[in-house]
Order: C-alpha cells, then sequence, then structure tokens
C-alpha cells in the first residue's frame, strides 16, 4: 500500500515509518501541511495519515480541502488532544488515534 504520512515530529514519523515499512508499505513523508495537501492532491495514496497541528497548514484542514476536491482517500488523523474530533463539519471525521 502507498501512504502518504504528514507529521512534523521526527521521533513519531519515525516511528510511523519504521512499522509501516516493515509490513511491506510505501510511506512518503512530509513535515509540512501545505506540501502533504500538494502531494495528496495527485490521488496517488491508499492512505493518508495526517498530524492534526503541524506548520504550514494543520491536518484538519487538509482533509477540509481533499474533501471539497472530492478526493475521498481514506485518512487518519494523528492528534496529541485528548478529546475527540468526531463530528468535524465537512470531513466526515471519526475518532481518530492521540499520539
Amino acid at each position: 500500500m502507498k501512504i502518504l504520512l504528514a507529521e512534523d515530529d521526527r521521533e513519531t514519523a519515525a516511528y510511523v515509518v519504521k512499522g509501516l515499512s516493515g509490513e511491506g508499505h510505501v510511506v512518503d513523508h512530509l513535515t509540512d501541511g501545505k506540501d502533504a495537501l500538494s502531494q495528496a492532491m495527485s490521488g496517488d495514496y491508499e492512505l493518508l495519515i495526517l498530524d492534526r497541528m503541524m506548520p504550514g497548514l494543520d491536518g484538519l484542514s487538509v482533509l477540509k480541502s481533499l474533501r471539497a476536491a472530492k478526493i475521498d482517500t481514506p485518512t487518519i488523523l494523528l492528534t496529541r488532544w485528548a478529546r475527540s474530533m468526531t463530528g468535524s463539519p465537512g470531513c466526515g471525521v471519526v475518532p481518530t488515534i492521540t499520539s
């Protein structure tokens, strides 16, 4: 599976990339939300993993922009926030994984 990981915390990113790559997935890692949006717009990914808070553009804004562009790639939002983002308008967020 080809996965886009947008995560600015290098330790978290290294952990995720190592685990997913070890399972045979191809992972492209970016640290900026604007870069992630541009890359995700290509539609070449089977899964997006977006950090909720990162430079350039936050993960939720990236996701909202993708959904507005009718790109419905399955997406996981990583967050350190304890509260759920379920019901965030405009992007169909379901319970997230806290890091």
